[in-house]
């Protein structure tokens, strides 16, 4: 997003998705892994 290039660095972007993510149940973090892996 345009609006907010360079207000956050790369390390408070990981931070933020791992915050929401802490919030995500187990079985949709198992499968967002899962899926995450394959892309590598």
């Amino acid at each position: 997003m345009p609006a907010f290039e360079g207000k956050l660095s790369e390390q408070e972007i990981l931070q933020i998705l791992a915050t929401v993510q802490s919030f995500w149940p187990e079985e949709i973090y198992t499968k967002w892994k899962q899926i995450d892996e394959k892309s590598y």
